[in-house]
């Protein structure tokens, strides 16, 4: 009887110092990380609950109890390619130079340049008395620029794209949202 009573105290006082270890753990969870510790490759928990490499992520504030190995501590490797060895950064090597080439002209200015095929990019710009003019006379803010041809194709937009921002969905579907005032 008293090796059973034996026996059920170590099995709870086992369940409590799992318990408390799981609490560790959860406790250990850099914030912005599914509730995990950081990992090696970015393992200071940073202050504002972010795993980074960076000095800012490993210096002040850092939550040591959620970095990798309970430290705040940047990792390096010692094949690292952005610093010589002795912490300053390598020199960028000497490429070959480049050259630009003036080969047509867009039209509009570029506020925005989505390439919509390989070989046509939209250009958009905010409200500009921009050369082309469009049918109705008014300055064209938007064109369509053919990279093989070197031509333009005028476009007419609603509304003055200053301030807009735009993207592409998943579907390929280009947006452009936000702006100024109507045309």
């Amino acid at each position: 009887m008293a090796i059973i009573r034996k026996l059920g105290l170590l099995l709870v006082a086992a369940s409590v110092l799992a318990l408390n270890l799981v609490a560790q753990t959860e406790a250990a969870a850099c914030k912005y990380n599914n509730g995990k510790p950081c990992p090696l490759e970015t393992p200071c928990c940073s202050p504002h609950g972010h795993c980074g490499n960076s000095l800012l992520a490993c210096d002040v504030g850092c939550d040591a109890s959620a970095s990798f190995a309970g430290v705040c501590k940047r990792y390096t490797t010692a094949t690292d390619t952005l610093t010589s060895g002795n912490g300053k950064p390598r020199p960028v090597p000497s490429l070959p130079k480049g050259a630009f080439k003036v080969v047509g002209n867009s039209g509009v200015a570029a506020q925005h340049i989505a390439l919509v095929t390989p070989t046509r990019m939209l250009i958009i710009d905010k409200a500009e008395a921009n050369p082309p003019k469009l049918p109705s006379g008014s300055s064209a803010y938007n064109a369509e620029y053919d990279l093989v041809k070197n031509e333009i194709r005028l476009l007419e937009v609603k509304t003055n794209t200053f301030c807009s921002g735009g993207g592409f969905l998943p579907n390929g579907t280009m947006i452009s949202a936000g702006g100024a005032e109507l045309r």
